[in-house]
């Protein structure tokens, strides 16, 4: 058997010459300012596959000048990288298809490879499109939440990686909700929940983990044969949120426009499986919820009663694509992000809106190409069926100590610590 390999470039320096910005280098830059570290990724006669999408552009130390930031396998193959073929997750290789919106395979103009789609006919791609590979570069934008599907893309590639026998390189980039242990929300999902593209295996939902760090721990924790690389990230620490980066924030997906609304999304969310609208293809996504039959006074004054932390709320009527008249609903703002939870806030908010509007408020599918009939699609993104039973069954019993103990992680960091690669 192949002996498995686990290295990770090391962080450098990391500052940006004249810069007031923290310095950060994503790993895709460190690739393309000095090649020659890098040897295995400009082999002459190479082919390398690559997992992108143009949610993840290069940083702010390769686009400096630039009306807009390349593409990334644009500016890789530019530089000289043997890209063969191209793979695309979840909202395609334009990062502009809508939620759970099934991808085909395609022809990318920009480079003239073929697109292999892995949200589509396959989650995972098949043996052949590996085989002619040297190595694949895998470099997406993540959100920091377990049932964001591109950490389980990774995962299903990593798998398929080692089936096949193929190096799989991590170009490293932030968790947009930073990387603090204290920031980790649960719950963990149990050894019984559905096996599904939003929750594979035991992870919270708020992990507070880079997609490099995730994959070292994958490969550990699945004792997969995997010859793993991850080009770590110059600069990064972690109590940095995406504003402390300093780089442009780029829509991963359309419902993720802002960072404040990658914030809110590990909790609202799980609106996903109601009839109450999260605000998608609005400024206002995940930043905002809200239905026909709501009060919005009533709701928005049970919130700031209970005043969660870092957030405000206020009544706001949000015209809504496909809907003529403005929808009443709360805006929720974000004040101090690095007090928010937005696990704990999603939580209380479906016990609220159970209980303030009982004759209205309903549970419902949420079909996506991962699961066409969309059923128990709440016990899909939590994972543990006896808060879905309370929530489903009895949300007045949801209360605030409920909530804190269900978004505990006992043992979480004690597992991720090993697999840590920034300070």
């Amino acid at each position: 058997m192949r002996e498995a390999r686990d290295r990770t470039w090391e962080m450098g320096e990391g500052a940006i010459p004249g810069s007031r910005l923290p310095g950060i280098r994503l790993g895709v830059d460190r690739v393309l300012r000095d090649p020659g570290a890098f040897p295995a990724l400009f082999r002459p006669g190479g082919r390398v596959g690559l997992v992108t999408s143009d949610g993840a552009p290069p940083g702010s130390g390769t686009t400096r000048g630039r009306s807009s930031p390349p593409s990334t396998r644009l500016a890789l193959q530019t530089a000289g990288v043997p890209l063969a073929r191209l793979f695309a997750p979840e909202h395609g290789l334009s990062a502009a298809a809508a939620d759970g919106e099934g991808i085909g395979d395609g022809l990318d103009a920009q480079t003239g490879l073929t697109v292999v789609s892995l949200y589509g006919a396959r989650f995972s791609p098949d043996p052949t499109a590996l085989a002619d590979l040297d190595l694949v570069l895998f470099d997406l934008q993540d959100v920091g939440a377990r049932f964001y599907t591109f950490l389980w893309t990774l995962s299903h590639l990593m798998e398929r990686c080692s089936e096949v026998g193929i190096p799989l390189w991590v170009l490293d980039r932030p968790n947009p909700l930073g990387g603090e242990e204290e920031s980790v929300e649960g719950p963990l999902p149990d050894p019984l929940a559905p096996d599904s593209l939003l929750c594979r295996w035991p992870i919270p939902v708020r992990h507070s983990l880079t997609l490099g760090e995730m994959a070292r721990l994958l490969r550990a924790e699945r004792g997969l044969d995997l010859d793993l690389e991850v080009v770590a990230m110059e600069g990064w620490r972690r109590e940095h949120h995406w504003p402390g980066t300093g780089l442009p924030f780029h829509p991963p997906s359309p419902g993720i426009p802002a960072y404040e609304s990658a914030l809110l999304y590990p909790g609202l969310a799980l609106l996903e499986a109601t009839n109450v609208g999260e605000g998608r293809g609005t400024p206002l996504a995940f930043r905002w919820l809200g239905a026909a039959w709501m009060d919005p006074g009533r709701l928005a004054d049970a919130l700031l009663e209970e005043a969660p932390p870092g957030i405000l709320a206020r009544p706001l009527c949000l015209r809504l694509p496909g809907t003529r008249d403005p929808v009443p609903g709360v805006a929720l703002e974000v004040t101090e992000p690095r007090l928010v939870r937005p696990v704990a806030l999603g939580l209380r908010l479906l016990a609220l809106l159970g209980t303030l509007f009982p004759s209205d408020f309903a549970w419902g599918p949420y079909p996506t190409t991962a699961n066409p009939a969309g059923e128990g699609h709440l016990a899909r993104l939590l994972g543990r069926a006896p808060l879905v039973e309370a929530l489903e069954g009895d949300p007045g019993s949801v209360d605030g100590p409920l909530i804190r103990s269900w978004t505990e992680a006992p043992g979480w960091w004690r597992r991720a610590g090993p697999h840590l690669l920034y300070e």
